[in-house]
């Protein structure tokens, strides 16, 4: 398991970036960085390497909570389609011309 999570924090709120492969053994790091966050998050997914249905299933609830996932890979997007309409009004994907 490689992963990273890095944090900033502006005037506009706490932007954090994942950098690497996410799993189950992950989560609780995910977890804690995102319970640290007071105000907006947004979490940047353009370094993510891979994830499974765990992290999958707290992006979800994340999403729905109103954090911002940024830097879907289309790949991605796939797997996190399923989400309700207020979910993804919160997810902006990568487009190819943006890579």
């Amino acid at each position: 398991m490689v992963f990273k999570i890095t944090r900033e924090q502006d005037d506009s709120g706490v932007r954090m970036h994942i950098d690497g492969d996410l799993n189950h053994e992950a989560l609780s790091e995910l977890a804690a960085a995102c319970e640290k966050t007071e105000g907006p998050l947004t979490i940047d997914l353009s370094g993510l390497r891979s994830s499974d249905s765990s992290i999958l299933k707290a992006l979800h609830q994340l999403a729905h909570a109103g954090v911002k996932l940024e830097g879907a890979s289309p790949y991605l997007s796939i797997q996190l389609s399923d989400m309700d309409e207020a979910c993804l009004k919160n997810i902006k994907i990568i487009k190819e011309d943006d890579e």
